[in-house]
């Protein structure tokens, strides 16, 4: 009788799941120390440990893994804030607080984060599909802002257009993010948080003017 043979173990999706993650870490690194050029396939393989005939099995080469990188890196940032603004237990304002808090934590104010993503910032510019990406992760992003910070004003007997307040609360949260990674002695992660909480009770405090005012924008943004 022949000697029976094993078959080959096949890989799970788990095992895929995982190699695929690996190589976007990877490349998440790779672009911190090299540069979007500097990244290459030879790199990339090679910090995460695996051929570049795996790569090439699970992306169409370095571009198709580079933006797979920021949709993924973006995606886990939005389902954060999501998760904050939306399932933290209690009234609006601790939601919005709680994202405040975890906004300036480690995991996302670093150089390395910082340089992750001035290398996607470029493709941006540059890339159709990096700017679609970018465009409707943010959008979600400012949307979940508008709808808490729409109920805060509601909570509050305000009327306020909630698209342009996120939109100004957005422009701050990312300027003290952008600082803070560029020089964390700077300020304290903890003074961020104060200056985001002070915006809410001082746009929250009084009526708000000029374009802000719904009222005068004519638009019932929510």
């Amino acid at each position: 009788m022949a000697e029976r043979k094993d078959r080959p173990t096949k890989f799970s999706r788990f095992d895929a799941d995982v190699r695929r993650r690996s190589l976007i870490e990877a490349t998440a690194r790779c672009l911190v120390r090299d540069g979007f050029e500097g990244a290459s396939v030879r790199r990339i393989c090679q910090e995460a440990g695996v051929s570049a005939g795996l790569l090439r099995h699970y992306f169409d080469g370095k571009d198709d893994l580079v933006a797979t990188t920021y949709d993924t890196m973006a995606a886990d940032l939005a389902r954060i804030t999501h998760e904050k603004l939306t399932a933290t237990p209690g009234p609006a304002e601790a939601r919005l607080d709680a994202f405040f808090v975890v906004s300036f934590t480690p995991e996302f104010v670093s150089e390395e984060a910082l340089l992750a993503w001035v290398a996607f910032w470029r493709l941006i510019r540059t890339d159709r599909r990096f700017k679609e990406m970018h465009r409707r992760v943010y959008a979600a992003y400012r949307q979940d802002l508008a709808d808490v910070l729409a109920e805060i004003a509601a909570d509050r007997g305000l009327r306020i257009n909630p698209r342009l307040a996120a939109l100004s609360l957005t422009g701050l949260i990312d300027g003290l993010w952008l600082e803070l990674s560029l020089d964390p002695t700077a300020f304290t992660p903890e003074e961020a948080i104060d200056v985001c909480r002070n915006w809410v009770d001082s746009f929250m405090g009084r009526r708000p003017v000029g374009h802000f005012d719904a009222d005068v924008s004519g638009e019932a943004d929510g």
